[in-house]
């Protein structure tokens, strides 16, 4: 079977349980009279497991029940093309699922039209768009930021995907936090030009099309696995897994990078915003 977002994530679930037991693939498959193939299938997502399955894999693990719920939870879930992740007031396990598709992930498209993007936010800036939509308990607010701040690990690992961002430039001038704030993250910005995995493009207000039109997205392409899409909305992480509607969000993001500007020309714009931001101060 073609893996999804969903299999994926409780393929790579499980994945954790059995290292976490220091087991090898071969040896769980022994314990449990299954084939090496069976395992590695399931902790790629290819094959969707049995409630019994689950239960004889994580027990052979030595895990307790409230880890084997959170695995059937995942199992039980349906996904027709899309999958909901629904945020709550604890860490919503949007973030979770996508953390885990950000770090196998071998390319990261992403445009934005409104903040800059979460990979590449300063952990001011975070922090004021936290406590400025007024949806989070104040006592949730640090968890989300250090959580923001340690997904931007995904950027500098080794085997690191290819980020490239698109980002309007209503997004850049909409003060947040104040000029000190701006300033800041418009210096990580010009930041990522030294990155050789990863480019950022201003698609400046004369833009014909998508001019801050719709909201953020993204699109995450793997080695061994179709690409998906991802959209936030304000009550849920949706991501897509039919080729069609990836295929929609690709060209959406094809049509907005040919009226931005190219990457040293952002470069530019970016070093003279942060000159505005630094006069303002």
């Amino acid at each position: 079977m073609e893996s999804t977002t969903r299999t994926r994530e409780l393929g790579i679930a499980l994945r954790g349980i059995r290292e976490d037991a220091d087991l090898t693939g071969d040896e769980l498959a022994k314990m449990l009279g299954w084939s090496p193939s069976k395992v590695s299938r399931l902790e790629h997502g290819k094959r969707l497991p049995s409630e019994v399955d689950i239960a004889l894999y994580v027990a052979s693990c030595g895990v307790l029940r409230e880890k084997l719920e959170e695995v059937l939870e995942l199992a039980r879930a349906t996904d027709r093309g899309y999958w909901v992740r629904p945020h709550n007031e604890r860490l919503p396990d949007e973030l979770h699922s996508l953390t885990v598709q950000e770090n196998i992930a071998t390319a990261i498209s992403t445009y934005n039209p409104i903040f800059i993007p979460g990979l590449l936010q300063t952990k001011d800036y975070a922090d004021t768009l936290f406590r400025r939509a007024g949806l989070i308990p104040e006592d949730g607010i640090d968890l989300r930021v250090h959580t923001r701040m340690r997904r931007q690990r995904v950027l500098a690992k080794y085997d690191a995907p290819r980020f490239v961002c698109c980002i309007h430039e209503h997004a850049l001038r909409t003060m947040v936090g104040g000029p000190e704030v701006m300033h800041g993250q418009i210096m990580r910005l010009l930041e990522v030009f030294e990155s050789s995995n990863c480019q950022v493009w201003v698609l400046p207000r004369s833009a014909n099309s998508f001019s801050a039109v719709g909201s953020g997205f993204r699109v995450m392409s793997y080695t061994d696995h179709r690409p998906v899409a991802y959209e936030d909305t304000r009550a849920a992480g949706v991501f897509f897994d039919m080729p069609g509607d990836v295929a929609m969000y690709r060209q959406v993001f094809t049509k907005v990078t040919k009226e931005a500007l190219t990457g040293e020309q952002s470069r530019q714009w970016l070093a003279r915003l942060a000159n505005e931001y630094d006069r303002m101060e």
